[in-house]
């Protein structure tokens, strides 16, 4: 678990570092997803890359 990040004086709370981190790793999902062909199954691909990002985003909360 992260304390707060002080960037110049300014408290920066360790969610926003948390999802910065989910991003590049739910964009290699995504990816990887697209590659092997799992993205074409999909029925909204929009609310998929959402719940995604939410689950990335509680792993890396979670084990961070």
């Amino acid at each position: 678990m992260l304390s707060e990040f002080n960037a110049d004086g300014v408290l920066i709370a360790p969610i926003v570092i948390y999802a910065l981190a989910a991003i590049p790793i739910t964009w290699a999902l995504r990816y990887f997803m697209v590659c092997i062909g799992i993205a074409r199954w999909l029925w909204h691909g929009a609310l998929v890359d959402v719940c995604l990002y939410a689950v990335v985003l509680f792993v890396t909360a979670e084990y961070l």
